[in-house]
């Protein structure tokens, strides 16, 4: 079970040490990375997790962080994000910069099937394509509400690379993706990719860009 955030700042943060806060935010950090190789593990069935979700532990963690980050704040101590972190931040403050995002899907004997997006536009528009070209669909979505879901994806945070053998497993073909983000001005592309792996909340991304009808990835 777990305690609402409040509760949390009063039982394990309120009046306590910097020393014991810092320790609270490694063991929240942990948790976080723990549950999200919990989904990325493809032997661990959703049916085998425990209660609550690691969705909802990694989504409770995260907001158990805003707190030590306030209890760090009264303490007048600066709080000193983790390498993942930095990136993360990095992401989400050049969200605005953001100029395309295309993500290609698929396999050697399917074919591949690809979602672009031009976000430069006052009304973005999202096209799903097949290998040759051929419009699959084609939809508007709100630019702000776009980008601001884009944000809780965390996406900086994400591997630069996914491989099922990461985990001692060998997959042979299945599904390969390569996901591309261009900006404007002086920032530099990212580009991320994987083989039959994927981060933990890839699913609900596919969705975001509209391919989750032409694949059921096991996440």
């Amino acid at each position: 079970m777990m305690i609402s955030p409040d509760a949390y700042y009063e039982f394990e943060l309120k009046g306590h040490s910097k020393t014991h806060i810092l320790k609270e935010i490694r063991s929240l950090r942990k948790n976080i990375k723990n549950q999200k190789e919990i989904i990325e593990y493809s032997r661990i069935k959703p049916t085998q997790w425990t209660t609550p979700s690691p969705f909802v532990s990694i989504e409770m963690n995260r907001l158990y962080l805003k707190e030590a980050k306030k209890a760090l704040e009264e303490l007048n101590e600066i709080y000193k994000p983790s390498r993942i972190e930095k990136k993360g931040l990095k992401f989400n403050e050049n969200i605005n910069h953001l100029k395309s995002i295309r993500l290609e899907m698929g396999s050697f004997f399917e074919g591949y099937i690809a979602s672009e997006i031009e976000i430069s536009k006052t009304d973005p528009v999202i096209t799903v394509t097949d290998f040759d070209g051929k419009l699959l669909n084609q939809f508007t979505v709100n630019k702000e509400s776009f980008l601001n879901s884009l944000t809780e994806f965390y996406v900086g945070e994400w591997r630069n690379d996914y491989d099922s053998l990461r985990f001692g497993e060998r997959i042979l073909d299945g599904i390969q993706w390569t996901l591309k983000f261009a900006y404007d001005g002086k920032h530099k592309e990212i580009e991320i990719g994987g083989s039959n792996d994927y981060p933990y909340n890839f699913k609900k991304f596919i969705e975001l860009l509209g391919l989750d009808a032409y694949f059921d990835i096991a996440l």
